[in-house]
């Protein structure tokens, strides 16, 4: 079902449905998402949850609660906006998002005191003269136990890096497939359609942190922001010299290395691990000649126009 609307599947129209029948395998944290024009920049996603069949499934890694982060980006464009500027002639990019949401919530810079035009009369909600720690997502934990966090990064374009301040991850599954855990992780990229699962055990002193979003290979300084919160302690907003660590949006070396990093346990269960020992390699190089660009049909549409 993941491809373009009115080629591998018919678009649904205004108050239809279908039943959608699928095997719900692997276990693992995945997502769904609109495929028809840009209803995913307008948010049309979500998480799928798919847990072991049976005690036989059981994930190698053990755990004492889970939660979910669920990474958007957000734009002061709607998404039909966004689509005329890219079907214009001279195309017109969309831009960088106005704020990264975590399960939801963010505040546009915007609409920060400091922001360079603040003006809740006319750009932003009330609501955002409210404390921050009544706009951000909370994520409740209790100290010493381990959480198990699904991250899916739902964006339409941006990848991210995610990061907790003063709290170390452990990746144990990736989109599905259980991997050699990766300790001591200090931030985690994690591009579009990507899903991660990490442990983290609450092992600092009780408190507020932030758990933070940057992005990664563009050079823009909106980031995403949420707040772990250990039971018992006061809700208050971190300072900012509490900020996490991520790495820098052009240090491409820290993605490649986690990449590399990623070993699937016991890959030989896999029918496609052949390929991980094969010799014989052909490969296909296809090259189509029915394309014509956009700029030869405008320029054909105008002279005959002319």
């Amino acid at each position: 079902m993941d491809g373009p609307a009115g080629l591998t599947q018919c678009p649904l129209g205004p108050h239809q449905s279908q039943e959608y029948v699928f095997e719900a395998y692997p276990p693992g944290t995945h997502y769904w998402h609109a495929h028809g024009s840009l209803a995913l920049a307008d948010g049309l996603s979500g998480p799928i949850i798919v847990h072991p069949k049976s005690p036989q499934e059981t994930e190698p890694f053990s755990y004492d609660e889970e939660r979910l982060f669920f990474l958007q980006e957000w734009y002061v464009q709607t998404s039909t906006q966004q689509w005329v500027g890219l079907n214009n002639w001279p195309f017109t990019w969309v831009g960088n998002p106005n704020s990264i949401l975590i399960n939801g919530k963010a505040v546009a810079p915007e609409c920060l005191p400091d922001g360079a035009s603040f003006n809740v009369s006319t750009k932003c909600l009330e609501t955002c003269l409210n404390p921050m720690e009544e706009m951000l997502n909370v994520t409740s934990v209790v100290a010493g136990k381990t959480y198990r966090f699904r991250i899916i990064n739902a964006a339409q374009l941006v990848m991210l890096n995610l990061a907790i301040t003063n709290h170390t991850m452990t990746i144990v599954q990736v989109e599905g497939t259980s991997v050699e855990p990766i300790t001591g992780v200090d931030s985690l990229d994690i591009a579009p359609g990507q899903r991660y699962d990490v442990l983290v055990t609450m092992d600092q002193a009780p408190g507020t942190y932030w758990i933070e979003t940057t992005v990664r290979e563009r050079n823009m300084e909106v980031k995403g922001q949420a707040l772990l919160h250990y039971e018992g302690s006061d809700l208050v907003l971190p300072e900012e010299s509490d900020a996490t660590q991520h790495a820098a949006w052009n240090e491409t070396i820290h993605g490649v290395n986690q990449e590399m990093s990623l070993q699937a346990i016991n890959p030989t269960r896999f029918n496609e691990s052949a390929a991980l020992t094969a010799t014989d390699v052909t490969r296909y190089v296809l090259v189509g000649t029915q394309n014509r660009t956009f700029f030869m049909l405008y320029s054909t549409c105008t002279t005959m126009n002319e």
